[in-house]
Parts: structure tokens; sequence; C-alpha cells
């Protein structure tokens, strides 16, 4: 672009770095804008410190010049693969599988859902239950309301845990165990 207007290194200016920016963008050639006009912001304050541009990079090309980065948050299930993925969960034999339908039915994490007591669930004077979710990442308890399909699962993981078993769920290691027996070959 300099060759093109006759220009060298010491005549170039905020005004053209950022039409070489818009030219890029409007030919396609940036795939990662923000990763390359920082490197670009980056090279330019390397040649103003080697005194080769008048003025750094940092002035050539602002912050506010860069596109936005990118967010990369999960994205949702489509409301069908959400659907099917709770109705395996709900008719799993694993407690791990049991352990997720409750983790997605009621918001825990997988810390709060693996320091589940035996004995999480409580009623209030309406005879509504709830789940008493344990100090978690926020470091306060919470109680859940619970729906009739949760409650079910929640209490077939209690009857299904040993009775001296102060925890809901029996993996109380680092999750080996349960990494092992949820990648076991299904017998479907």
């Amino acid at each position: 672009m300099l060759a093109a207007q006759d220009l060298g290194l010491r005549q170039v200016d905020r005004s053209i770095c950022l039409r070489w920016a818009q030219h890029l963008h409007d030919r396609g050639f940036i795939r990662r804008p923000r990763w390359r006009l920082v490197s670009l912001r980056r090279y330019l304050d390397w040649l103003w410190e080697h005194e080769t541009v008048t003025t750094p990079g940092t002035a050539l090309l602002r912050a506010a010049d860069l596109p936005k980065k990118p967010e990369y948050l999960p994205r949702p299930l489509p409301p069908d693969a959400d659907r099917v993925l709770q109705e395996r969960l709900k008719s799993s034999e694993s407690d791990v599988g049991l352990g997720l339908y409750i983790m997605r039915r009621a918001g825990l994490r997988v810390g709060e859902l693996r320091r589940l007591e035996r004995d999480c669930v409580r009623d209030d004077h309406n005879g509504h239950q709830f789940l008493k979710v344990p100090l978690g990442k926020l470091n306060t308890e919470r109680l859940v309301p619970l729906d009739a399909a949760s409650l079910e699962i929640v209490t077939k993981l209690q009857n299904a845990v040993d009775e001296s078993s102060q925890w809901l769920l029996q993996e109380r290691g680092d999750g080996r165990e349960a990494r092992r027996r949820t990648n076991q070959p299904s017998s479907e």
C-alpha cells in the first residue's frame, strides 16, 4: 500500500494505518483482524524505538481502532437437544448420569454436586421441597426449588447410596473412578 502511494516508512501516519486496516477488511484478508492489527501496532512500536518511523504504533493504531475481542462464551443447546440430553440423563443407570441430571435441573456446579449431602432435601411450611446446596463458589449456602422429576431422581440417589455415607454421590475421590465408569462401552 505504501509503495502504491510512493510513500516511505517515515511518512506512515494514523490515516494510512486506518486505511490499510479497512482495505484488508474489505478484501477479506483478515481472518483474525484483532491479532493482526495488534501485531502491526507492536511492530510499529519497535520501528519507532529504532527511529525508523516518527510515531509509536500505539498512537497510529489506538485500542479503540481494534475490533472487539471475540467472546468465546458457550452457546446454549438447542431446546430439542437439551430435552434429549435430559431424557437420557434421567433414564441413566449411573449415579454420575443422574447427578448430571440434577446439576442441569438445579443449576449446580460440579463441586456443589459432589458436596451434596445424603440428606439434602428440605421442606418448607407449604410442603414444597428444596435442594440444600452446600457452600460453593460464592461461599454461601442456598436452597433450590425441586420439581417432581428432580425430587424423584434425588430420592433414587438417596436410596442407592449406603446409609452410612454422608454424601449423595459415592464418588468422593479425584473423579478418576467416575470417568472410568462412564467411559465403559454401553450395552445398547
